[in-house]
């Protein structure tokens, strides 16, 4: 049971790559369903910070208040470099709904196998969850904005061959996020 999550993750971050690969969903709706990725992880940090019982509770509202101006600002902000892609999109927002799908069920069950089902609710505050998302999302959502240049790059010298990005993207933000993930659920420690 404790492992279900990191099969979640890496089966989430693999349906994008089967999408892609099979069922001829553009890397450009995969890239901005992982952009959505940070919607995902924003609202479960928010439901972790309600759920928190150590510290200072009365200081939850205003913790969860600041985050989500935080998190909100730095959502636009990434959002706001991927907006001139928009232009390139042809493809069908089915790629994009499904990878948004899978990453939430697997964000969910990380919030339930660890978060509840291991306690870590019990010791943590709400403080503890204001800046705790940030490395792991900036590191993915940079090697995510490194592979979209990569994959303009290749389109724009008309080499309409995607597996390399593909394969970088992909293989990269799993890497990224499983190490995240071990980090975050302290798997090092047992």
């Amino acid at each position: 049971m404790k492992y279900l999550p990191i099969i979640g993750l890496l089966i989430a971050n693999l349906i994008p790559a089967f999408g892609i690969l099979y069922l001829d969903w553009s890397l450009l709706a995969v890239i901005y369903g992982f952009w959505l990725e940070n919607i995902i992880v924003g609202f479960f940090t928010v439901l972790k910070m309600v759920r928190a019982s150590g510290g200072n509770l009365g200081d939850r509202p205003k913790n969860i208040l600041f985050f989500i101006c935080l998190f909100g600002v730095f959502t636009l902000g990434h959002g706001s470099f991927l907006r001139p892609t928009l232009i390139f999109f042809t493809g069908s927002y089915s790629g994009i709904m499904i990878t948004f799908i899978s990453l939430t069920v697997s964000h969910y069950l990380s919030y339930m196998v660890n978060y509840l089902g291991k306690g870590e609710y019990l010791t943590r505050t709400s403080a503890n969850f204001i800046f705790q998302p940030f490395p792991r999302v900036i590191a993915m959502q940079i090697f995510i904005l490194g592979g979209a240049a990569l994959l303009f790059y290749s389109l724009l010298k008309m080499n309409q061959i995607i597996l390399l990005p593909t394969i970088l993207i992909i293989s990269g933000k799993i890497l990224i996020d499983l190490i995240g993930h071990l980090r975050e659920h302290n798997y090092y420690a047992i």
